[in-house]
């Protein structure tokens, strides 16, 4: 007869091996959407991986367990693609997508890359809740080279109410010119962009949450009609920058990321179906010619972005204010830009994944040793029970 003892160490060792039911991911309420893309062999390409929801679906605040995958196989031959807003390479645990905002891709040509080469990356969003999400993406080798000015730049409000010029310029480093050209202008929440009305451009805004209306925080905006030169510089009016509410010594890192030549249509395209945007009658002027005799600013060293913050008064403040704004692209800080009190700490090297062992306390052990006296307690009737149907019929 075995032993309560052993019987206990038997049962327990079976209840601990059965897994527990997993609970059945659902559909999302979204696609996920990254544009083809020409890729220079001069400054590379941003590639924006963007959620659209579906129609009529109603979104929660945020995505939480997001993961990000890259599968870069079939380009490997002729480019890379990395994650560089998280640090992440091409896998990335972004813990938490707020506002539906992912961080972009970017891709860059490896020596001797061949205009024309192309391949296409596979992309793998996993989330809590929810069913994998895969899409591709095709990388095409190009000789268009557009690099955006100036590397960085900080600029000083007075108060929340000044509004802010940010230097924003493009150059066409290659020998041909340039006609389809799209970019993605992007503050940290609580500043915003004012564009004036200007023709032949497409724009679509983020809108600021509640009743009050506001151009937002972000836009995306395509040209039509302009022509780069080779060698000129056009710079971008009407980039103004305002932060309403905010307190001295708050800071908002922005961000300009640019597109040009083929797959340029289609990252706006991708970009119009980002949740919040919204179509409006004004946009940003066409860019213009740098004036002649004008030397342009120093460009960016990532070629088709640039950064920058916008400063409130004259000292930062020694802490945080009450309200800080929060980013809009939280998971995809400004690169090179810290924006803190007023924006959004960056993620840690790894992304923010966490790990180790589970931890185990006091009750955790009572409640495991009482199952398994339970479990122990049936086992013993049971073997009781067979032994006494076997005295009645013998």
């Amino acid at each position: 007869m075995l032993s309560l003892r052993r019987l206990l160490i038997a049962a327990t060792a079976l209840a601990l091996a059965v897994p527990a039911p997993a609970h059945a991911a659902a559909a999302a309420p979204f696609t996920l959407v990254v544009p083809d893309v020409g890729v220079s062999n001069v400054t590379g390409s941003y590639l924006p991986v963007v959620l659209a929801p579906d129609a009529g679906a109603t979104l929660p605040a945020a995505l939480t367990g997001a993961h990000l995958e890259v599968d870069t196989t079939e380009v490997a031959g002729f480019a890379s693609v990395s994650i560089p807003d998280g640090d992440c390479a091409t896998t990335c645990h972004l813990d938490t997508a707020q506002g539906w905002r992912l961080p972009q891709l970017f891709a860059h040509t490896k020596a001797g890359a061949a205009v024309g080469t192309s391949g296409t990356i596979k992309v793998t969003l996993t989330a809590d809740g929810i069913t994998p999400l895969v899409t591709t993406a095709k990388l095409t080798v190009t000789d268009v080279h557009v690099v955006a000015r100036p590397a960085t730049a900080t600029y000083t409000a007075k108060d929340g109410t000044e509004q802010v010029t940010a230097v924003v310029q493009i150059t066409n480093l290659g020998s041909e010119p340039v006609t389809d050209v799209s970019w993605r202008l992007v503050v940290d929440r609580g500043a915003e962009w004012l564009p004036t009305y200007g023709p032949n451009t497409n724009c679509r805004y983020g809108f600021t949450e509640g009743d009050k209306f506001a151009y937002g925080s972000e836009e995306s905006c395509d040209t039509y009609g302009m022509v780069l030169q080779p060698g000129q510089t056009y710079t971008v009016n009407d980039t103004v920058l305002i932060a309403p509410g905010a307190k001295s010594g708050d800071r908002f890192g922005f961000r300009a990321t640019w597109w040009a030549g083929p797959g340029a249509r289609e990252v706006t395209a991708a970009l119009r179906q980002l949740s919040g945007m919204h179509v409006f009658s004004k946009g940003i002027n066409v860019p213009h010619p740098l004036p002649d005799g004008t030397a342009p600013a120093e460009p960016a060293a990532a070629g088709t972005q640039l950064t920058g913050t916008l400063l409130i008064g004259d000292q930062p403040a020694t802490s945080p204010p009450t309200s800080a704004p929060t980013s809009p692209v939280a998971t995809e800080p400004t690169a090179g830009v810290t924006t803190a009190p007023g924006g959004v700490a960056a993620p840690a090297p790894d992304g923010g994944s966490g790990g180790g062992l589970p931890i185990t306390d006091t009750d955790t052990m009572l409640v495991a040793v009482a199952g398994a006296v339970l479990i122990a307690g049936g086992a013993f009737a049971f073997r009781t029970a067979r032994r006494r149907r076997t005295r009645f019929t013998a």
